[in-house]
C-alpha cells in the first residue's frame, strides 16, 4: 500500500530526467510532484466518496473547501482498510489464502493560502498520517508474523512574490517520521523490535525570471538539517546540506 494517497491531492507532475535534481534528494532520474494547489474565489466545495471491494476492502475519503478572493482553505480526510486475504496458488499446487497482508491508513491534510494582493501569496499546509500494514511472507519463505507502523508529519510555510518578470519564493519546511517494525519469529535480534524516528527542517529561497520571451532562469538556494535515532544504535546520528541550483529552461 502506497504512503502518499492521491485523495490528498488536485495535481499531479512528472518531471523526468535530470531537471528532477533541482527538487528533494536530489535524484537525477527525474521527480513526481503531489501538489494541492489554491484556487481562489470559488466558494465552497464539499466532496466524499466511499470505496469497498473484495477481501474487506474499504475505504472513506472526504475534503472541504472554501475560497475567497483573498483565502483559500483546504481539508482533506482519509481512511483505508483492507484485510486483503486474497485467494493463490502455493509451490504445491494447492489453493491457499494469503496471510498477514492486512493494512490500515487514517490521514488528514490542511491547507491554508492568503493572497495579500496581487504581489504577495503566502501558504500554510500540514499533512498528518498514520499506517499500520502487516508484512506478508513471500511464497518461499516461512508464514509471517511481521507488521509496521508509519506515522509522519509533514508542514511548509511558504512565501511568494510574483514580479513583472517572474516570482520569487522562501519556504521553510519540518519533516517528522517515526517507523515500528516487529517481527517476534526473526533469528535477527535487531527485527524483532525495531524504532527509527527521524525529524528534517529544510529552508529553501528560489528566484524564477523570464530573461528572453522563451527563455526563463531559475537560480536557489537550499539547507536542510537532518537527525535521526534507532533503538538498535546508541545516541543519534545527524547532517547538514547545503545546496545551489541553477536552470535554464528554453
Amino acid at each position: 500500500m502506497s504512503l502518499a494517497q492521491g485523495a490528498y491531492f488536485n495535481t499531479v507532475q512528472i518531471l523526468s530526467g535530470g531537471s528532477g535534481s533541482l527538487f528533494g534528494s536530489g535524484n537525477i532520474g527525474g521527480s513526481i510532484h503531489l501538489n494541492n494547489e489554491p484556487v481562489f474565489n470559488d466558494g465552497l466545495t464539499i466532496s466524499a466518496g466511499l470505496i469497498a471491494g473484495s477481501f474487506d476492502d474499504y475505504g472513506l475519503s472526504a475534503r472541504l473547501a472554501a475560497s475567497g478572493k483573498k483565502f483559500y482553505s483546504s481539508t482533506s480526510l482519509l481512511y483505508k482498510s483492507s484485510i486483503n486475504d486474497f485467494p493463490y496458488e502455493n509451490l504445491e499446487g494447492d489453493n491457499v489464502k494469503q496471510q498477514n497482508a492486512a493494512y490500515r491508513h487514517y490521514g488528514l491534510m490542511q491547507d491554508l493560502y492568503w493572497h495579500f494582493n496581487t504581489q504577495w501569496l503566502a501558504g500554510i499546509s500540514i499533512w498528518v498520517q498514520s499506517n499500520s500494514r502487516e508484512i506478508p511472507s513471500t511464497m518461499v519463505s516461512k508464514p509471517s508474523e511481521a507488521s509496521q507502523d508509519d506515522q509522519s508529519i509533514k508542514s511548509i510555510v511558504s512565501l511568494k512574490n510574483f514580479h513583472r518578470i517572474g516570482y520569487s519564493a522562501v519556504k521553510l519546511a519540518y519533516f517528522h517520521d517515526y517507523l515500528h517494525y516487529l517481527d517476534p519469529v526473526s533469528l535477527i535480534e535487531g527485527d524483532q523490535d525495531s524504532k527509527v524516528s527521524t525529524d528534517k527542517i529544510i529552508a529553501e529561497i528560489q528566484d524564477n525570471r523570464q530573461v528572453f520571451s522563451n527563455t526563463s532562469l531559475n537560480t536557489g538556494a537550499s539547507f536542510s538539517y537532518e537527525a535521526g535515532k534507532s533503538n538498535n544504535y546508541e545516541g543519534f546520528v545527524d547532517q547538514n546540506q547545503l545546496g545551489f541550483f541553477v536552470s535554464l529552461f528554453f
